[in-house]
């Protein structure tokens, strides 16, 4: 794996995530500032901020470490995407939340259709880092390093990683994100904004 981008958040209150980054498209809420953390706008709604400063290879990994985290509502939490795209509401993502059992959810979103792909159950709490990987058509969450969950799809070629938070729970925020590849060499600057 190469790293290619990475964002600690370590910053000031922001209304959005700063220049490395774009509210996805399609969607009313984005990701913000609080407290050194990247944390959805609301916990309302859908909320996704893709990175854009450089381009990624179609395989690629975005991932980070839980900051907060709660909720158990099925097919919600917060987490991270891969392959989105920059003009369209189409994306993988990976989302969790700390309830019981059905916690951990791959889907896509494709061109506002959104499909569920896999859920499992993981004991996902703060400290933790999620990641998902996407090699040609096989997705692939971890929690800790450690393979939870998988899926496979061909509906996306190619994108940006993402944070990702699908409504609703009643708090996540996520610290020290990363987004790579698993061949090139390194390419895109690391740091903030």
């Amino acid at each position: 794996m190469t790293i290619l981008a990475t964002d600690s958040f370590d910053r000031a209150d922001a209304a959005d995530l700063g220049a490395n980054w774009a509210q996805q498209n399609g969607l009313s809420d984005h990701w913000k500032i609080v407290s050194n953390a990247a944390k959805p706008e609301t916990f309302a709604a859908d909320a996704m901020s893709t990175y854009t400063a450089g381009s990624f290879p179609a395989d690629q990994y975005s991932k980070g470490i839980i900051g907060v985290i709660s909720g158990n509502a099925d097919q919600s939490g917060g987490g991270v995407a891969v392959r989105c795209s920059t003009s369209a509401k189409t994306w993988y993502w990976l989302v969790v939340n700390d309830g019981g059992s059905n916690n951990v959810t791959i889907a896509k979103t494709v061109a506002t259709s959104y499909t569920l792909l896999a859920q499992g159950t993981s004991g996902y709490v703060a400290g933790d880092e999620i990641e998902l990987d996407v090699q040609g058509t096989s997705l692939i969450a971890l929690r800790n390093g450690v393979q939870v969950l998988t899926a496979i799809d061909a509906s996306i070629a190619t994108g940006q990683p993402d944070v990702a938070y699908s409504s609703s729970i009643t708090d996540f925020s996520l610290l020290n994100w990363e987004g790579g590849d698993f061949l090139s060499p390194a390419q895109l600057g690391a740091g903030a904004p």
